[in-house]
């Protein structure tokens, strides 16, 4: 089995544990590292159902029209067509797994960079231009941002 491959995505990190092309179903498991007040924008998965499997600190999560929270120990289903996003609520970073198949890892992995170092990278607010290009990735991938992060 390859080494999990360790990313800086966004303002988090992500460690590919198992990689699409490393298995004949093409099931990725990504783990995710976001700081406190951090989140994507609200999108939907045309092509994946996802699946979120929290283990460390709380999620405030927006899945459709409802609003709810996540903690240590759940692992919510989230199907492809449903507007979903999340924000960090805790204190310290989250921490949780995506459990996906399609082109999400390749989102990730188009829209990273190496990760320099241990630990997550230096926050950033994403400009006009960069949140543009992530966008036109994710949409190359089967994910539509459908507006912006929730507060």
């Amino acid at each position: 089995m390859p080494k999990p491959e360790a990313l800086w995505f966004m303002n988090g990190r992500v460690t590919i544990d198992v990689a699409q092309a490393d298995n004949g179903d093409g099931i990725s498991v990504i783990t995710h590292e976001v700081p406190s007040g951090d989140g994507p924008p609200l999108h939907v998965h045309r092509e994946e159902d996802e699946i979120f499997v929290v283990l460390e600190g709380r999620l405030k999560l927006k899945l459709g029209d409802g609003i709810s929270t996540a903690e240590p120990g759940q692992t919510l289903l989230i199907r492809r067509g449903v507007p979903h996003a999340y924000k960090v609520v805790s204190a310290g970073n989250a921490r949780f797994l995506t459990v996906t198949r399609g082109g999400f890892e390749n989102l990730v992995r188009q829209s990273s960079r190496p990760a320099e170092s241990a630990g997550l990278p230096p926050p950033v607010e994403p400009t006009a231009e960069q949140k543009e290009k992530l966008a036109a990735i994710a949409s190359a991938n089967g994910v539509d941002m459908v507006g912006p992060p929730i507060d």
